[in-house]
């Protein structure tokens, strides 16, 4: 557009003269007229014709024309081109025959460069011509100092990025060297703690079986027999650490072994097992299978009893006496090919950080008055993973709970299994 503009003012001149002003006269027999006509050497030109008198034709008035300027328009675009200083440049009009005529070179596109073509319509004397520039940017418009700029900037970004990506190529050396080295501490006190552990199992055994030897003599002491129940308690409590810290070992190096297996006869001979001892807490057990009798899927065995006996042992250890528990087993609500293995127990209920923090190894809720390591659900967590499996816990309330229970709150773990 910008070299149109200094054109403006050849287009816009006032009317001042009276031969400007005959270009608005009310009647033809009084007007300039402009045309477009060939020139016989060649080219093309616009006359301006000067009415001076009429002419009778078949009964009617013509006016009678003088030609009072010719502008050769190859010459008038030279012009234009030199006073706007853009080679690119060329003119159309359109003649009598309303054929449109160009003069100049047409606007072509250099290589590797980006054309903005800008046109407008002026008025020449009555006459509409359209003049068409082109301005043309690209390698030819790129001067020899912003090409040293150029050429400085992207070696100076060759060396910044290469010296950037030598210290992120040492650093990552050092974090790699700092994970080997943590990987292989964490190794050898992990076999460390199991070799311990193991080692403990004898001692612990023989000192069960002397204090049960000693609990079985008659004519103790009450000193004695508290001091004997409190050596069972607390190796109890010790045999259990060491059987839960024994079993992170064996999850950390289980290997899966997905076959075809006949799930809920399996779990079924799982939960048999607890069955006693739910009685013994006269706790509730309700067991619903949604109508599932039998179901052959691919899963890992010993990852599915683990998950299972772990949420069994946590229901039992945390369900009050005369509370209940509910287990349910049937097609995930709202995932396609996946069952969904519920189990939910009567609680004071817990918050989201607490449902939350079950996973996390070593963190135990109401450590005040349960035992425990801690392990259990973290191990839990870490084998679902393993498997593909999802695993969360959540609370809330049921509303259709018994009255002959005390509580109504509950706090529920969710096994989503693909099949």
């Amino acid at each position: 557009m910008f070299p149109l503009n200094i054109l403006q003012s050849l287009f816009t001149q006032q009317k001042d003269t009276k031969f400007d002003r005959l270009l608005e006269a009310p009647n033809q027999l009084q007007k300039t007229v402009t045309d477009a006509f060939a020139l016989f050497e060649g080219g093309f030109a616009i006359s301006l014709n000067q009415a001076v008198g009429e002419v009778m034709h078949q009964g009617e008035a013509f006016p009678a024309h003088i030609t009072s300027i010719l502008i050769e328009l190859d010459i008038f675009r030279d012009y234009l081109s030199k006073i706007a200083n853009v080679n690119d440049l060329r003119i159309g009009v359109t003649n009598l025959a309303q054929d449109q005529i160009w003069f100049g070179e047409p606007l072509t596109n250099e290589f590797w460069s980006t054309q903005i073509i800008n046109e407008q319509e002026v008025l020449l004397y009555g006459r509409k011509i359209t003049i068409q520039t082109a301005f043309n940017f690209g390698i030819k418009q790129i001067s020899w100092q912003l090409m040293s700029a150029l050429c400085v900037l992207a070696i100076a970004c060759i060396v910044f990025f290469n010296k950037l990506y030598t210290v992120i190529e040492r650093k990552q050396a050092k974090l790699v060297a700092v994970n080997n080295k943590l990987t292989h501490n964490l190794k050898t006190q992990s076999d460390m703690l199991a070799y311990i552990s193991h080692q403990l199992n004898t001692p612990l055994t023989l000192i069960s079986l002397a204090s049960q030897q000693l609990q079985r003599q008659k004519d103790k002491s009450s000193d004695t027999a508290f001091n004997l129940d409190t050596i069972t308690q607390q190796t109890q409590k010790m045999t259990s650490l060491v059987e839960h810290i024994l079993e992170v070992k064996t999850t950390e190096r289980l290997s899966l072994d997905p076959q075809q297996h006949e799930l809920i006869g399996h779990l079924k001979h799982m939960i048999a097992e607890y069955e006693a001892s739910f009685r013994q807490k006269d706790i509730t057990l309700g067991v619903d299978y949604s109508g599932l009798t039998r179901f052959i899927t691919n899963y890992d065995q010993i990852s599915f009893e683990l998950v299972v006996d772990n949420l069994l042992s946590n229901a039992l250890k945390y369900t009050e006496r005369y509370e209940w528990i509910e287990i349910k087993l049937g097609y995930h609500p709202t995932r396609t090919a996946a069952l969904e293995l519920l189990m939910m127990n009567g609680h004071d209920g817990l918050t989201e950080a607490e449902c939350e923090s079950v996973f996390t190894r070593f963190v135990r809720l109401n450590a005040e008055t349960i035992d425990g390591s801690g392990l259990g659900l973290g191990v839990v967590k870490e084998v679902c993973e393993r498997n593909n499996w999802d695993i969360v816990c959540y609370s809330d309330v049921k509303s259709d709970v018994s009255l002959k229970f005390g509580k109504d709150a509950f706090v529920a773990f969710s096994v989503t299994i693909p099949v």
